[in-house]
């Protein structure tokens, strides 16, 4: 309360009503607030089901197998300097 009139100043004085009703508000509240939670979590998910919930699910596609190419090239692009013609190396792995 004390730092409340400290910002207050002069104004403080003025509105008895305003600091009374300021006063109780800071004795009602909690000293220790208490977290919620972000999202909202299910009683299985917190039991550790959530693993079976995952494996189930069918709205998650599998991952598609990629094929490897054969054919891969490691293509290189210099220059020398900022006007010079740019030089291009080609290897294949």
């Amino acid at each position: 309360m004390i730092e409340a009139e400290r910002i207050l100043g002069s104004e403080a004085d003025s509105s008895p009503e305003f600091m009374k009703t300021l006063n109780e508000a800071l004795k009602n509240s909690p000293k220790y607030p208490k977290q919620e939670p972000l999202f909202k979590v299910e009683e299985n998910e917190l039991n550790g089901s959530n693993d079976d919930r995952k494996k189930n699910d069918p709205t998650r596609a599998p991952n598609p197998k990629q094929d490897i190419p054969t054919n891969q090239f490691r293509v290189e692009i210099w220059r020398d300097s900022k006007r010079d013609k740019k030089n291009i190396k080609i290897s294949k792995l």
